[in-house]
């Protein structure tokens, strides 16, 4: 059996994530004896939700990571002729 090799799950230090805010009204604070809740209205939740979404669409098309393999492993530039529907390579 191997030996056991502990490793962080997550790594502690200095949050670098570029985050931008949504334009959306329906987030505030409720006190709740010593305390303070955050109540989120539901339209805040489906605004994120479909911002997720839009990302991920973009992010993940099959174009747009074919476009980021160049990027990354080419070594001279080349004129970008990628469509959704089929990605050249590089």
């Amino acid at each position: 059996m191997a030996d056991f090799n502990f490793a962080e799950v997550f790594e502690s230090g200095p949050d670098e994530t570029a985050y931008r805010k949504l334009d959306v009204d329906g987030i505030s604070s409720v006190p709740l004896g010593d305390e303070h809740l955050l109540k989120v209205e539901p339209v805040v939740l489906e605004q994120l939700a479909f911002e997720a979404f839009r990302d991920c669409q973009h992010l993940l098309r099959a174009s747009h990571l074919q476009q980021l393999r160049c990027a990354i492993f080419s070594t001279t530039p080349r004129p970008r002729t990628t469509t959704a529907t089929s990605p050249s390579p590089c």
